[in-house]
């Protein structure tokens, strides 16, 4: 891997959604670049300065407390499917007294 020494810039293919307002249809301009805290990227709907600024430790922190999140979720769907089954074939040998 080459190590990041100059700012890189890339013009995303796909464009926001409905829901970002005047950058509706824009794409986002993707910005890499190299700082003492650490690597950055910065996001920009194409055609303005408007731009977020974000440390590239903090967005893997993000992925993978997400990951994480959605097994969690996951599991506990899980356990409140097998939970209802279990209270309905209760319900049903109590209405039908079946022991």
């Amino acid at each position: 891997m080459t190590p990041l020494t100059k700012p890189i810039k890339r013009k995303t293919s796909a464009t926001l959604g409905w829901g970002y307002g005047c950058d509706s249809g824009r794409p986002l301009v993707i910005t890499i670049e190299a700082s003492r805290e650490g690597d950055i990227l910065k996001l920009r709907p194409h055609g303005t300065r408007r731009e977020e600024q974000v440390l590239i430790e903090d967005i893997y922190h993000w992925a993978i407390r997400s990951r994480c999140l959605a097994a969690r979720c996951k599991k506990a769907r899980e356990a409140k499917e097998a939970k209802k089954l279990k209270r309905e074939a209760a319900e049903i040998k109590r209405r039908f007294k079946i022991k």
